[in-house]
């Protein structure tokens, strides 16, 4: 699908702009309307443009518009919220088979998923660590680590060489307690976790400090009794509508 659309826009003289900051857009009012929009000190003038600009980027760092966004808008933009979760990837080792998805269960763990993630182990836990194993959900063995919350704020703060330390400690301690190996003094068992490999890489990425993100992934937050408005799935629907009702 993917394809098809990327052929269908170039077959209609459609441009990608891949990897290009924006710094402006503006409505250029004349016999037909175009949108003008400057990227990297390139000026590009279409009658449509189509922005894929994060969430992040729109709170922090957005671009000038000219005419400004509507209020509704910009107040949609400040309601949503983007998690600062940071992906950690050692890779080398996986999970084992166990811990995979029981599909049939709602409540039960994703695919590759550990530690579970009951609706009540989330309420326990909700700045928790939450790994995914690759290889259970598309064979490439790596795990990836998701660190949330005031956490992955903490994680910013670290270098690359604290951070791998740290959380291979983490995944080695998980992995150890799945993979403990009967001894011969009856039902006891080794908790040294010895069979745990080490990761042969571990790639990080901070996306709160990617100045082409400032976060992730964009959300509606819970819903607080205080005076702020809260976010509605109105507002996710509102960054999606045209700019300029154009």
């Amino acid at each position: 699908m993917v394809d098809w659309l990327k052929a269908e826009i170039e077959r209609i003289e459609g441009v990608f702009c891949l990897k290009a900051p924006v710094a402006a857009v503006e409505l250029v009012e004349g016999e037909e309307e175009d949108e003008g929009s400057v990227k990297s000190n390139v000026q590009v003038l279409c009658p449509y443009t189509l922005l894929t600009l994060p969430l992040g980027v729109l709170r922090y760092a957005p671009p000038t518009f000219t005419p400004p966004l509507s209020i509704r808008r910009q107040q949609a933009i400040q309601r949503l919220d983007d998690d600062p979760t940071r992906l950690l990837g050692p890779t080398g080792g996986r999970a084992p088979s166990q811990v995979t998805a029981n599909t049939t269960d709602p409540t039960a763990p994703a695919k590759g998923a550990f530690p579970p993630r009951t609706p009540e182990w989330l309420e326990q836990n909700p700045q928790a660590l939450m790994a995914f194993d690759l290889h259970a959900q598309c064979g490439i063995p790596a795990l990836c680590v998701f660190v949330a919350g005031e956490f992955g704020d903490v994680a910013e703060t670290c270098t690359d060489a604290q951070t791998t330390k740290w959380v291979t400690g983490v995944v080695q301690q998980w992995l150890g307690g799945l993979m403990k190996k009967p001894t011969d003094r009856g039902d006891s068992t080794n908790t040294e976790g010895s069979g745990v490999p080490r990761p042969v890489e571990v790639l990080r990425t901070a996306w709160r400090k990617d100045e082409h993100a400032f976060g992730s992934y964009a959300y509606i937050p819970v819903g607080n009794e205080g005076e702020t408005p809260s976010a509605s799935p109105l507002d996710q629907v509102e960054l999606t509508r045209t700019m300029w009702d154009r």
